[in-house]
């Protein structure tokens, strides 16, 4: 099989990694260009781009897939199919008819369910009991396509983010490469999705990790899980009559109560939550 996969974050690159233990790399990578990234706003590559120098794949990271784009990955074809893993932007029709729509996309969620920007986040702030993860044949509408193959495993209660990845890149690689002959010889027939029953996500801020006197304490922790790989789950008070926001690094869930340990004050520096609310007298 030749393909392309195209991919930018971190489930992308597990996804690769997991490929590769499969031994069925692709043979050209496509992913979002360098950005600034720091306080010295430093040009850092993608995660996948790291990830295909340090394998000697060829990879192309362009601003937006133009029409030259289009003509370069045809010419260095051609393909059997491409595989999309949370590249970030929608695929053209001239860019599927490539491989004459055979585009296979890995979804880390039950479609219909949780389609757009942020599937495990969203899933992990609902009270849902289990997810899973979709091979999906990808169309012009998001996460709308039919249906190549599914899972669904439970979802423990502790998992965060980071571990949802990991899980799901895992799984959904295992998925891709158990489908992806049987697809590509017709054995596999793409089922419609129940567009009814469909769910859609947004993307989520820093604000959104703001946690607030008035949320239940199993609330707070969804928000911890979902948010605190980010950094971004925290709260505010007030020190020496000034309000201050506080960083939440580490917490846990024990006996149906949200407990803080470790937490980074404004302006300071990572330590234990008990010693912060010390520092507050």
């Amino acid at each position: 099989m030749k393909y392309v996969f195209f991919g930018t974050p971190h489930i992308a690159e597990v996804t690769l990694q997991e490929l590769k233990d499969k031994g069925i790399l692709p043979d050209l990578i496509i992913t979002a260009p360098a950005r600034p990234q720091g306080r010295g706003l430093h040009m850092v590559e993608t995660p996948v781009a790291i990830f295909a120098e340090i394998n000697n794949i060829p990879f192309i990271a362009p601003e937006k897939i133009t029409a030259e784009v289009i003509e370069e990955i045809k010419n260095k074809g051609p393909w059997d199919f491409f595989f999309v893993v949370a590249y970030g932007k929608i695929l053209s029709t001239k860019l599927l008819e490539v491989v004459d729509g055979k585009v296979l996309n890995l979804h880390p969620s039950l479609l219909p369910l949780y389609r757009g920007p942020s599937p495990l986040e969203s899933v992990l702030l609902s009270d849902d009991k289990e997810t899973g993860v979709t091979i999906m044949q990808l169309d012009q509408l998001v996460d709308h396509g039919p249906i190549v193959a599914q899972t669904a495993f439970a979802l423990d209660p502790n998992t965060t983010t980071n571990e949802l990845t990991e899980l799901c890149a895992k799984l959904g690689s295992a998925l891709f490469a158990n489908s992806i002959e049987k697809y590509l010889n017709k054995s596999i027939t793409p089922t419609e999705q129940n567009h009814d029953s469909s769910t859609n996500t947004r993307k989520y801020i820093k604000a959104d990790g703001l946690l607030t006197d008035d949320m239940s304490d199993w609330t707070k922790w969804k928000s911890f899980r979902a948010f605190g790989n980010r950094g971004w789950t925290h709260f505010i008070t007030t020190k020496h009559g000034e309000p201050l926001q506080v960083k939440i690094i580490k917490a846990s869930y024990r006996d149906e109560t949200f407990i803080i340990e470790e937490v980074i004050p404004e302006n300071g520096k990572r330590q234990p939550y008990a010693d912060f609310l010390h520092s507050l007298n």
